[in-house]
């Protein structure tokens, strides 16, 4: 339903433009009116405050976490400057999984076919079960990848039934170990990959103050699993919300156990239109809850992002206080931003488009308190 409203904002919008534009007339987004106090260098109480960042004034111009391609700015990705090392390392991946995601799906007979024998070799062995289930523990860490083939392998070899017990285990197990290790070893540095990330920091804040809801909703979207167990573990988010959010989010991997016991029966020639159909109605499910659960996420990024850019804001001037006076700067406490409604600022048209240099015109050590 929240889906449906914001698309039916969206094109309403775009209709009022046009007949703006169609009629010579004037035409205000409301948006550009919610994000003006942004940019402003002089709080209520007449402080001043550094102005934000080239980087944050794009994150604050895109939707939620800043997901997926920045369809207002696609210029940016002809140009050369856009291109550094990371990036080039993310499209070089993105590459690779979505060749490995199209042969998958053109050549899936053959690979069930290779992949069968293998999975009869593990179910011979005695406790082969074991297997799938150290393998998804070891996959559970960042950089790896590739629980979702394991999932498939386990409707393949051992049915839904015992092949989604098995894919829960390893992932149940594989999450938790995952969660304690970045708990105990990496929990001191929390605040240093916050300040580094504008993603990173904007999830943890709304994970703080979500609470069970918002860890749920991380588990089941399309945000990699790697990612969030890290940033919830790091976060200080209570183990036992934890644990029910990703009990409940076996969801997916029971998709993928299905699916891949469908598939071979389908290559065996024993499918039937029952299966065939509940094949089709789980896929489609799993991919709306998946949607719906990044449209939540977004939308309580989007109602946190102005607070989380002026705390980053008072954060530097802090930290200029603090360099040139050897003292404790000023409180990085705020007031809450209150803007005219907590909506996605790309859903206008046109950004706001902040003053010439105002991520440069001021010296962080020149912004004084009255």
């Amino acid at each position: 339903m929240s889906a449906a409203i914001l698309i039916f904002k969206y094109l309403n919008r775009r209709y009022k433009k046009y007949q703006a534009e169609k009629n010579g007339q004037p035409y205000s987004e409301l948006d550009d009116e919610d994000l003006q106090p942004l940019y402003d260098e002089t709080l209520p109480d007449g402080s001043r405050i550094p102005p934000p960042t080239a980087e944050e004034i794009n994150f604050l111009q895109r939707n939620g976490l800043g997901n997926g391609l920045d369809w207002k700015n696609w210029r940016k990705y002809f140009t050369r400057e856009y291109y550094t090392f990371k990036k080039l390392l993310s499209v070089f991946f993105g590459l690779i999984g979505l060749t490995l995601l199209i042969l998958s799906v053109v050549y899936n007979s053959k690979i069930l076919q290779w992949l069968a024998p293998i999975g009869e070799k593990w179910r011979a062995l005695p406790g082969g079960w074991l297997i799938p289930i150290a393998i998804l523990i070891v996959l559970s860490y960042p950089p790896l990848f590739g629980q979702e083939v394991i999932c498939t392998v386990c409707g393949v070899v051992w049915g839904t039934g015992l092949g989604f017990a098995i894919a829960a285990a390893g992932t149940v197990v594989g999450e938790i170990i995952e969660f304690f290790v970045f708990r105990l070893a990496c929990r001191g540095r929390s605040g240093k990959f916050e300040e580094k990330s504008l993603v990173w920091g904007l999830l943890a804040r709304i994970t703080r103050t979500g609470g069970f809801t918002i860890v749920l909703m991380a588990r089941l979207s399309f945000l990699p699993s790697h990612f969030t167990t890290i940033v919830f573990a790091m976060a200080g988010t209570n183990f036992w919300k934890f644990l029910v959010a990703l009990i409940v989010s076996l969801i997916q991997p029971f998709t993928y156990v299905y699916l891949g016991a469908v598939a071979i029966q389908k290559a065996e020639h024993k499918e039937d239109n029952t299966s065939q159909t509940v094949s089709t109605l789980t896929t489609v499910a799993s991919v709306i809850i998946g949607l719906a659960a990044m449209l939540y996420i977004n939308v309580k990024a989007n109602k946190a992002k102005p607070d989380f850019i002026t705390e980053r804001r008072l954060a530097r001037r802090a930290e200029a206080f603090e360099s040139r006076a050897g003292s404790p700067g000023p409180s990085r406490s705020i007031t809450p931003f209150q803007g005219t409604r907590p909506s996605s600022p790309t859903l206008s048209g046109g950004p706001y488009q902040a003053p010439k240099g105002a991520e440069s015109q001021y010296s962080y050590a020149s912004f004084d308190t009255v």
